[in-house]
């Protein structure tokens, strides 16, 4: 939430703040049956988790994963302590 200009042709964008509870909450609330999560620090937060918890459908990699490829992410590109 809230989504972007290519879910909102096909659905209502919902104005909600990124706290898990209240994704969760507006899901409820909202009978919404599959969730969409991202940007990358949502999924690294485990949010995806959180919601399926939840009970619902979501695609989204586990908090675990998304750490792991945030990591990976963070290693592969240079800093300044690297010499490349």
């Amino acid at each position: 939430m809230p989504g972007n200009g290519g879910t909102e042709a096909i659905a209502e964008n919902l104005s909600v703040d990124i706290d898990h509870a209240a994704v969760i909450a507006a899901a409820k609330a909202q009978n919404i049956d599959f969730v969409v999560v991202g940007p990358d620090a949502q999924v690294v937060a485990g949010l995806g988790d959180d919601v399926r918890a939840a009970g619902f459908t979501c695609f989204c990699p586990s908090k675990a994963a998304g750490q792991l490829l945030h990591g990976r992410a963070r290693r592969a590109s240079p800093s300044p302590l690297r010499r490349v």
